[in-house]
């Protein structure tokens, strides 16, 4: 893309992206708290080279994110890893990767329609553990969740 294109698909995208990001942190995010987009490329690139074991997955019902298993499965990954996360959605590559939060303030609540893909990664900033959720519909319209972990810390924690 030529730097005019990726100048307006970032100002074209931010609204949403921003909205998302307020939805899964629970509070207003603004355009400060954005890596520049030579940055999130950066922490892409460096994440790629990362190989990340043991690994597991597992599907669930979308609900089930907000029972209390997965709360405990949450809080052994942050006495595992205390790392900070980055919280990746398709816009963030667009848009910016949200400065590194705690995994603790990160809100499983979110809504099944938080973006239009169904994504959200969850990478350690040491780049060691990294969580994928990727949510869509069941054949009998049922909203799933399917989990994939991996990482040094996060992979071996049992759901």
């Amino acid at each position: 893309m030529t730097p005019l294109a990726v100048r307006l698909t970032q100002k074209l995208n931010l609204p949403q992206h921003l909205r998302e990001l307020s939805q899964l942190v629970g509070r207003k995010v603004e355009p400060e708290e954005l890596l520049s987009l030579v940055e999130t490329e950066a922490v892409r690139a460096q994440a790629m080279t990362v190989q990340r074991q043991p690994s597991w997955q597992c599907e669930l019902r979308f609900s089930d994110k907000r029972s209390p298993r997965f709360g405990r499965l949450l809080q052994a990954f942050c006495e595992r890893n205390p790392s900070l996360v980055y919280l990746w959605t398709p816009l963030s590559n667009d848009c910016g990767l949200l400065r590194p939060v705690p995994l603790s303030e990160v809100r499983f609540d979110f809504d099944f329609a938080v973006n239009r893909d169904g994504i959200l990664e969850l990478l350690t900033t040491d780049l060691q553990d990294r969580m994928l959720l990727d949510f869509s519909e069941g054949p009998d319209a049922e909203q799933l969740l399917e989990v994939e972990v991996a990482g040094a810390h996060w992979g071996q924690v049992v759901y």
